[in-house]
């Protein structure tokens, strides 16, 4: 059996908006050598030639970014099909829009991947990350960035929170801000083990 415990401090497991293209310069000169393409250029202007044609860094670099993004997804949601978990979500945020932000309110999900499916709609990129157990995403899109927290929501909690009256329940913020009424369970693959 698994032994859980609740980590401190943050952990970032996927940032597509804040990546830096000289991490890779080195890979592309590597990329270019092996395939014994000439380069020509200096740092993110650099090409690598070859016979009848060129590839450039970015071109390169898109490719190689668009790999690693579908491995990362790819392993994400093996780790959260494979778990046991229970795992109804609970999904708060703000959205940004193009008229200013807007409070969502309380979404439900049946698992996990569906709330960070749900958050990662019309995204060009993504930030998520895991802080005291809640599962954070911040996706930049057209109109602004949306920010949500996923949490998992205890089974008896869950179905409070399908049939929840602010008049007769309290105030739902009260809810959302009480950890007791999550699961504060994650996994290894997330790192919090």
């Amino acid at each position: 059996m698994k032994e859980y415990q609740k980590i401190e401090g943050e952990i970032i497991l996927i940032d597509t908006y804040n990546r830096d293209t000289t991490d890779y310069i080195e890979d592309f000169k590597q990329y270019c050598l092996d395939n014994k393409f000439v380069i020509k250029g200096e740092g993110t202007d650099m090409e690598g030639l070859y016979l009848g044609g060129k590839i450039t860094f970015y071109d390169w670099y898109n490719q190689v970014i668009q790999e690693e993004d579908d491995d990362f997804w790819y392993s994400f949601r093996k780790a959260i099909n494979a778990e046991t978990l229970y795992t109804r979500c609970l999904i708060t945020g703000v959205i940004g829009r193009w008229d200013g932000p807007r409070k969502l309110g309380i979404n439900l999900c049946d698992n996990l991947w569906d709330a960070v499916s749900k958050c990662l709609k019309d995204a060009y990129d993504v930030v998520l990350k895991v802080k005291d157990n809640v599962l954070y995403v911040e996706n930049h899109h057209h109109d602004g960035t949306n920010y949500f927290e996923i949490r998992l929501v205890n089974a008896d909690n869950y179905d409070k929170l399908l049939y929840w009256d602010d008049n007769t329940d309290g105030d739902l913020g009260d809810f959302v801000n009480n950890p007791n009424n999550f699961n504060t369970i994650y996994w290894n693959y997330f790192g919090l083990a």
